[in-house]
């Protein structure tokens, strides 16, 4: 499916310069891609990283799987599982920094380490540096077993570079790896919505808030998508279920504002647009500073976001 230029009518011009300066608002003031998600394993029982560590409960605490995973990378700092394991529970607990380091000391001991390769990507995604991340999932990712979690990350670092198609590629792909997860389903719909076809994003972003994960921000995904095809009326109903009704509305009327803004180009970024976007009224601002392209994770109990895959 290529992008379409939308050039037949002005109001069929400005429906198509609301979605893009509405979606690229959600991505300009978006979540980068990142993940603490987990992976179905444990450290297996022939690791001696393992040997003497009781199998970590999947309601522990962030603290709790903290204490496990240290110990588990104390008595072996080059065991894959408990580095990445120790990484996870640290940004789980607010530590990313530490997260970080672990991360490049693994890296150090396994140069050649996909899923250490993967972990930092995402956090140098989530840090912003696109140039970083590219390198790194570049190298993290591999067609023989593909991770969807690193074939989106790499859809977003397209979205963020303004590669539309190339995003649309890598999000489809993903989704065809993973077509349940809220992360990717949320993804694919903006990217759709990018490409002028709202109705086809509403319909996965619904899917997304059905089958969990953050709810909030897809809700507020799905509130935009409603709302570029000028149905704000459920837009605000939708919003309404996690913000404020006086702030629901003010994020309503300031995407009234933009889907009937005046087009500047087709088929070219609306600058002016995604500059009115960064001056939005507070609180719209504040509202939706964590909404677009989702993190690669899904909702779980502590123990299981400290879990480290196979």
């Amino acid at each position: 499916m290529q992008p379409r230029l939308i050039v037949s009518t002005p109001s069929r011009a400005r429906s198509h310069l609301g979605i893009v300066a509405a979606v690229t608002a959600a991505l300009m003031l978006g979540a980068c891609a990142s993940s603490n998600a987990p992976g179905t394993g444990m450290l297996a029982g022939q690791d001696t990283a393992a040997e003497t560590i009781a199998k970590l409960p999947d309601d522990a605490s962030p603290d709790t799987a903290k204490a496990y995973w240290a110990t588990a990378y104390m008595k072996n700092p080059k065991d894959e599982r408990a580095a990445i394991g120790l990484a996870r529970a640290l940004k789980a607990t607010g530590e990313k920094g530490r997260a970080e380091s672990v991360l490049q000391q693994a890296a150090m001991y396994m140069p050649d380490n996909k899923p250490i390769a993967s972990e930092l990507g995402r956090m140098a995604l989530e840090n912003g540096n696109l140039e970083l991340a590219q390198k790194l999932l570049t190298r993290a990712d591999d067609p023989s077993r593909p991770d969807w979690r690193v074939v989106s990350a790499l859809g977003t670092i397209k979205a963020k570079s303004g590669d539309k198609r190339g995003a649309l590629d890598h999000f489809e792909r993903a989704h065809e790896l993973a077509p349940n997860e809220p992360a990717v389903l949320n993804n694919l719909a903006l990217s759709y919505a990018l490409n002028g076809e709202p109705a086809k994003a509403e319909v996965l972003l619904r899917k997304a808030a059905e089958a969990g994960g953050d709810t909030a921000k897809i809700r507020q995904n799905l509130a935009l998508v409603l709302g570029v095809q000028g149905r704000f009326d459920e837009a605000k109903t939708v919003a309404a279920v996690d913000l404020e009704a006086g702030k629901a509305q003010a994020n309503v009327a300031y995407l009234q504002k933009m889907v009937k803004a005046t087009p500047i180009q087709l088929g070219k970024q609306p600058a002016q647009a995604v500059a009115a976007v960064a001056m939005a009224p507070a609180a719209a601002k504040a509202e939706t500073a964590d909404a677009g392209w989702a993190a690669e994770t899904t909702a779980e109990p502590a123990g299981k976001v400290a879990a480290a895959t196979n």
